[in-house]
């Protein structure tokens, strides 16, 4: 099962990831956007789509977001975090619940490993001891910055250039 967040910065290098593992024989599903159906199937990989609102990012969802919480004055990365990642982590989680299922009435004897992008939240629910039905494994694949606090950089995110005096 191969996991990724429904925006094309998400799912472009999961593709390659994707890919890779079909050409190499392995049997891949996709979880991520219905938008990225054709994007999946066409690679031979398996598919299935994350239901209602988390199912979708684009531009139209992230103005929303911003102005739903502008009114509270959220900053709005912040917003958008919450909303796009953290309350998509039972959903994201019951969809991994429900493939895990099928994999094992298809057979039960075969492993199941989910190939997660780093920002699909719902593989967290295992390290915290949600029950449910569990993969043999979980590899992670990170495909954005490295999140790295220090006094010798910029702050993450605003984009900010790097202070020149002393």
């Amino acid at each position: 099962l191969l996991t990724s967040m429904p925006a094309m910065g998400h799912w472009a290098p999961m593709r390659g990831v994707a890919h890779d593992l079909v050409r190499r024989g392995y049997d891949v599903t996709v979880l991520t956007g219905s938008i990225y159906r054709e994007s999946v199937t066409e690679l031979g990989a398996g598919f299935v789509p994350l239901q209602g609102v988390h199912g979708v990012i684009d531009d139209e969802r992230l103005k929303k977001v911003v102005e739903q919480y502008s009114s509270e004055n959220v900053e709005p990365g912040t917003a958008i975090f919450t909303e796009l990642f953290i309350k998509a982590i039972p959903h994201q989680y019951a969809h991994i619940q429900d493939i895990i299922r099928t994999f094992h009435k298809k057979d039960p004897s075969r492993p199941v490993v989910i190939v997660n992008e780093g920002t699909f939240f719902g593989t967290t629910a295992f390290k915290y001891g949600v029950e449910g039905l569990r993969p043999d494994a979980i590899i992670g694949v990170g495909i954005i910055p490295l999140l790295t606090s220090s006094v010798d950089l910029a702050p993450f995110g605003p984009g900010l250039p790097l202070a020149t005096t002393p």
